[in-house]
């Protein structure tokens, strides 16, 4: 498997950069599929960089601002509560502090790069400085489909 991971590198190098160039043409989907506001919540360890296993939540709103950080996983019920709806089997989680309407939230690829200062690879930093984060001023964070090149 190991011998398998530079092609692997080039195919998703190869595939951002595709992604980067097409996005553009489509301002229009992109402004709004999926798009509201809400916050985003995601791990980072003790440097604030991408964790995908140990470390404590972060919590921003739309525009990049920190509502919660630190938060202990752990003691999730103290921050975190789920509704029920009687048209889903779902339940609704949102953050506790901010209530079933303003404390919503997503997680997910774009969640942890939004949350993050940096995600631990030179390419890494390098795509999430030069397109998702000014691509999220281009277009509003919110807009769901910014996931898929996340």
């Amino acid at each position: 498997m190991l011998r398998m991971l530079p092609e692997a590198r080039e195919i998703t190098l190869r595939a951002l950069e595709w992604l980067k160039g097409i996005l553009p043409q489509y301002q229009e989907e992109i402004a709004s599929f999926a798009n509201f506001p809400s916050l985003f919540m995601a791990l980072i360890n003790d440097a604030h960089d991408l964790e995908h296993y140990d470390g404590t939540w972060r919590i921003v709103d739309s525009d990049g601002r920190i509502v919660a950080d630190q938060l202990d996983p752990l003691n999730y019920q103290e921050f975190i509560e789920e509704k029920t709806e009687n048209w889903t089997y779902l339940k609704s989680p949102f953050y506790k502090p901010l209530g079933e309407k303003e404390g919503v939230y997503r997680v997910g690829p774009l969640a942890r790069l939004l949350v993050s200062e940096r995600c631990g690879t030179p390419e890494g930093i390098a795509s999430a400085k030069r397109c998702w984060r000014p691509m999220a001023r281009c277009v509003p964070v919110p807009s769901s489909i910014i996931t898929h090149g996340s």
